[in-house]
């Protein structure tokens, strides 16, 4: 019982450590949806494929 615990507890460490370190573009987005003007398409399209290029 004690080994399995300890093995679990390791596990959720690893997994909560590179859950941390994924870069969320939230911040990003919200960057570049403030800084693109524009409600048409082409507006729309540039924003889409910033935010593609961030996601790479």
């Amino acid at each position: 019982s004690f080994v399995l615990g300890f093995y679990v507890t390791l596990v959720v460490t690893r997994w909560w450590s590179q859950y941390e370190n994924v870069p969320w573009p939230d911040r990003l987005m919200n960057l570049v949806s403030s800084s693109v003007e524009g409600k048409d398409e082409q507006g729309r399209m540039l924003r889409r494929t910033l935010i593609r290029y961030a996601n790479l």
